[in-house]
């Protein structure tokens, strides 16, 4: 978050924090009332302004020795903002429930009288009993932090296709994507992820888009791709995503290159594989669509993904990469196996999941057309270190040929 964004961001969570914080010290009738609202005020500001130093300065900060603490006080400091701005509409509606009950009580001179009229719970104990939902936003935000910060999950998956050659029958696609190395993530991160991939024996690493966030770490990323190139059989392929745009695009591609990575901007190659001699595919990788109507999005892609099939062999088998999964009904339609995206992070909170889809056609998992796949990558990464139910993944896919099997079906949405 740069700019404009982070403004909006930390003026929206910020007021909607401290709302909720003067909702809860009404609804909870704290003996210091006052004292309590101030200093949940100041917090908020201190977290807000914090955060805005960091990610505003953090070219300042990056290599400095306890970078790790202000880091992490950053995700924190973010996590809580968001937290508390999204628990408004509970504070909201509780607040004003509080509100009517005590004015019913007074209206009935009655203080001690409980919320049904002779129930054993008083209001006050009631009250009291409400004081710990802040300590359980506390703990969602704690769990939050750690899922989207200290937990890479290496998601298996096994896919058959009929028209996968036999001699390619085993071969093996690593995905990352979406790291956004920067203000909470760093180069480690990345070698982190590409290892668990490798380790998983690999003979592909594709990169599906928004690999770097942070100018500053551009040559150590370039280090990290350029040492882990020689554990990836057949290389390592890359195609942009929406933050390349927003960063430095030509220092960025100039990076890749320089580590050895292949990019594909609307166009395809031939991959023999190592391990497999005499077979080959055909890896095809499309630019990021940035139309602003869903019909020039669908024009656009399908024009993208012409280009990116232009020469490929009759009749060979097909892998597109992109960084937006609505590619993946472009592809389908010219019967493409599989398609491989990311982009949505996976929506990142799972309570919030149904909100999100409302914005993706495709959010995180698999997905089948026919005789044709899509995957789309939770996300190796983020740039807001919350993560609730939707760890950071990385993926390993295993092809074989024949009928289509062993696909695991809860993670399977089939479209029509």
């Amino acid at each position: 978050m740069k700019g404009l964004f982070l403004l909006l961001f930390l003026f929206v969570t910020s007021a909607g924090t401290t709302v909720s914080l003067i909702l809860w010290s009404y609804v909870c009738a704290y003996r210091h009332k006052r004292v309590v609202t101030v200093y949940s005020i100041g917090i908020t500001a201190v977290a807000a302004a914090g955060l805005w130093l960091y990610e505003e300065r953090f070219y300042l900060l990056y290599d400095l020795p306890y970078v790790k603490v202000l880091r992490y006080g950053a995700a924190f400091s973010a996590d809580w903002l968001l937290t508390m701005a999204v628990f408004l509409p509970i504070a909201s509606i509780i607040g004003v429930t509080a509100f009517f009950v005590r004015l019913k009580t007074k209206r009935q001179g009655r203080k001690n009288a409980s919320l049904s009229g002779n129930g054993p719970v008083t209001r006050r104990a009631f009250m009291k009993g409400l004081a710990a939902l802040p300590l359980a936003l506390g703990a969602v935000d704690t769990w939050g932090f750690i899922d989207g910060n200290c937990r890479l999950e290496v998601t298996s998956c096994d896919l058959s296709f009929s028209t996968l050659p036999q001699k390619l029958d085993g071969y093996r696609v690593g995905q990352i994507s979406d790291c956004h190395i920067g203000v909470f993530l760093n180069p480690s991160d990345l070698c982190e992820a590409v290892a668990a991939v490798a380790a998983k024996g690999a003979d592909i690493l594709v990169v599906t888009g928004d690999i770097l966030d942070e100018m500053c770490y551009l040559s150590e990323c370039g280090a990290v791709l350029r040492e882990s190139l020689p554990l990836f059989a057949d290389g390592i392929f890359f195609c942009y995503g929406n933050h390349e745009y927003f960063r430095e695009t030509r220092e960025i591609t100039a990076m890749l290159e320089k580590a050895g990575v292949q990019i594909l901007r609307n166009e395809g190659t031939v991959v023999r594989p190592r391990r497999f001699p005499g077979t080959s595919f055909w890896l095809a990788g499309v630019d990021y669509n940035f139309a602003r109507t869903e019909e020039d999005s669908s024009r656009r892609n399908r024009i993208f993904l012409e280009k990116a099939l232009a020469g490929r062999p009759e009749n060979v088998f097909t892998i597109v990469l992109a960084h937006h999964p609505d590619f993946f009904d472009a592809a389908a339609e010219r019967q493409i196996p599989l398609t491989l995206a990311g982009h949505t992070h996976g929506g990142q909170i799972a309570p919030l999941e149904q909100f999100v889809r409302t914005r993706f056609k495709y959010l995180r998992g698999l997905y089948r057309k026919g005789e044709c796949f899509c995957y789309v990558n939770r996300g190796t990464g983020h740039w807001l270190p919350l993560r609730l139910g939707c760890s950071r993944e990385a993926t390993i896919f295993t092809l074989s040929s024949g009928r289509q099997r062993r696909v695991d079906e809860n993670n399977l949405t089939i479209l029509s």
